[in-house]
């Protein structure tokens, strides 16, 4: 039976593969990090490896490079499968570790099928290890674009932060004014007022209202 073995650190997005690739007859291999990942691909060799790309420890780039460098795992085809995927900053890298495909999630059951059908049905290309000088270039660049974008993530989150604070301080002014005015209104008016609550037990009631009942207005309430 064709074997996959699926490389993500996030349990749920292992499930789904397992789900997927199960229901279409693959064997399902997991594996959480990238050392793990690398003992099952040098002890099972399956015929396919899905991996995510940014992951604690060794990431996805990392992960290929390691077994690019191995002569017994160099050939086995790598899938990307990843929510943070760029053209523009990755696909030097991903062309230069022979990765054959790029999947972005969320992605659907069939996307997923047809990506591993199409590279299973290609012959297995041995992808050359990329020149460790070239390699660490690549990666930073692509780590400090995926920083940049974190931090630019980072400030819109705190700019959105700081405008419901800023209207949360105006609601507070505002309820503020409203009760003093409305304070003012019921001491000032030639009127008793009372304020009831659901039970009709008195809260609050004027100094005026109190006189006309004869009673101070603590004891009243």
């Amino acid at each position: 039976m064709t074997s996959v073995l699926v490389l993500d650190d996030l349990a749920t997005d292992r499930e789904l593969m397992r789900v997927v690739l199960g229901y279409a007859g693959y064997a399902v291999l997991e594996a959480a990090t990238g050392a793990e990942a690398l003992a099952l691909a040098r002890s099972e060799r399956p015929d396919l490896i899905i991996a995510d790309v940014l992951m604690p420890q060794m990431d996805g780039y990392e992960f290929v490079q390691e077994l690019r460098g191995d002569p017994d795992t160099a050939a086995i085809p790598v899938i990307f499968c990843t929510a943070t995927y760029d053209v523009t900053e990755v696909h030097a890298l991903v062309e230069a570790c022979g990765v054959s495909r790029v999947l972005v999630k969320p992605v659907e059951p069939e996307e997923i099928i047809g990506a591993v059908s199409h590279v299973l049905g290609t012959t297995p290309q041995v992808a050359p290890a990329v020149a460790a000088e070239d390699f660490a270039r690549e990666h930073q660049r692509v780590l400090n674009a995926k920083l940049l974008a974190k931090v630019e993530e980072l400030e819109r989150v705190n700019a959105e932060q700081q405008r419901l604070h800023e209207e949360l301080l105006r609601a507070q002014r505002q309820t503020e004014e409203s009760l003093i005015l409305l304070e003012t209104l019921q001491e000032t008016a030639p009127v008793g007022i009372a304020f009831v609550d659901r039970e009709l037990h008195v809260q609050h009631l004027n100094e005026k209202l109190a006189m006309m009942r004869g009673v101070r207005r603590e004891d009243a309430i």
